[in-house]
């Protein structure tokens, strides 16, 4: 069993998580080019709405995405968001499929290491993207092939920090240039298995909707 050092970092994210403030309602917008594999449905930006059964907001310096979120039952248009795993630097499949794999907690549906996923609950989490004079941010991306609010199935963590750029006091832009790297891993009850290193170039434009 292939025990990846990523659990440490997953205890970092769960202090950040709990040292959230206030939220502040935010639209993000993915900006789908060419090339990119973290991308939109299709459906436009992803809002703080129970609607449309999406999470977006910023809390001091973090910034939190979900294509879903825990109040809805019967969402108008259930979102989601679509991660390509075919352009990977390193690939480990966990047993004898060398693209499908299942995870730990009996969640339907497999998430394809070899192709493109179109997700249903997947996070953009940036800790510190609204930092003060913040040029760069860790990025994880929490996944679930259903929506689910106890297990977490894979974390897609980038390897280095991604770079922000800040238009205006309100925006930042999160951008992942095409030799970005993340590693998946596939979360167990007990630790994690990597999954393999995937190139994921992408970018997100949080803003926050101030009353």
């Amino acid at each position: 069993m292939r025990i990846s050092t990523y659990s440490l970092a997953l205890l970092a994210l769960g202090s950040v998580l709990w040292a959230q403030g206030n939220k502040v309602p935010a639209e993000a917008v993915l900006r789908d080019a060419v090339g990119d594999r973290i991308v939109s449905d299709g459906s436009g930006a992803y809002l703080d709405d129970v609607d449309y059964c999406t999470t977006s907001y910023v809390s001091n310096q973090f910034s939190f995405v979900r294509s879903t979120r825990f109040e809805c039952t019967t969402p108008i248009s259930q979102r989601k968001i679509k991660i390509d795993f075919s352009n990977a630097m390193s690939r480990t499949p966990d047993g004898s499929d060398p693209c499908l794999v299942d995870d730990a907690f009996g969640h339907s549906g497999g998430l394809d290491i070899c192709g493109l996923n179109e997700i249903i609950d997947v996070r953009i989490i940036a800790e510190r993207l609204f930092g003060p004079n913040a040029s760069s941010t860790p990025v994880t991306l929490p996944i679930s092939t259903q929506r689910s609010y106890n297990k977490t199935g894979y974390h897609l963590k980038f390897v280095q920090n991604v770079p922000v750029s800040a238009p205006s006091a309100n925006v930042r832009v999160l951008t992942a240039g095409s030799a970005a790297v993340a590693e998946l891993v596939k979360n167990l009850n007990k630790g994690t298995i990597s999954l393999g290193t995937f190139y994921a170039p992408f970018e997100l434009t949080v803003t926050k909707l101030l009353p």
